[in-house]
């Protein structure tokens, strides 16, 4: 076989796509590189499942505030939800939304599980509450500050992670 007869690969991606075939280093370096776009295929797919089942199926849906009362410096607060998945109850928290656009939010308050009596809810339609929110003094000298309150709850519906579901608006009313 004579050299112009040879094919002699004129780029560097030509070059490099014959040393991935030919040579024993090459045949491990595509190895690695063919696990390697594996495995950054599936995190994006887990990253692309958590987005969707955070945004598209949560935990508890039809949230509503029914009652509050003020007892001294806290507040009583119940309703009822529905609970669409069986996930494990993880935390409830409070968050204050000032009315400045821009102005950082602030936990108001945090319920674990033991807070709660009874634990995680059923599935279906349940009542909720009564939790007693206390409220710090430092948030209680900032009432007229907030727009809004925010509750959110986190969930474990799995092992690889949490998730967090917007239950409701609060009314910056009721904490008057």
């Amino acid at each position: 076989m004579r050299y112009r007869d040879r094919y002699e690969p004129e780029t560097i991606a030509e070059r490099l796509a014959v040393w991935f075939e030919t040579s024993a280093r090459g045949r491990v370096a595509l190895w690695a590189v063919e696990r390697l776009v594996a495995l950054i295929g599936a995190a994006v797919a887990l990253y692309a499942y958590s987005v969707f089942e955070t945004n598209f199926r949560p935990v508890i849906t039809d949230w509503r505030l029914e009652y509050v009362s003020r007892e001294g410096g806290s507040l009583i607060v119940g309703g009822e939800m529905t609970k669409s998945r069986s996930c494990e109850h993880i935390s409830t928290t409070v968050v204050a939304v000032p009315r400045a656009p821009r102005a950082a939010r602030w936990t108001l308050y945090q319920l674990k599980p033991g807070d709660i009596l009874g634990g995680s809810a059923p599935l279906g339609h349940s009542t909720w509450g009564p939790w007693r929110l206390v409220i710090p003094p430092q948030a209680a000298a900032r009432i007229s500050e907030i727009d809004h309150l925010e509750v959110i709850g986190s969930h474990r519906c799995h092992a690889l992670w949490t998730q967090d579901t917007y239950y409701g608006r609060v009314p910056a009313e009721v904490l008057k």
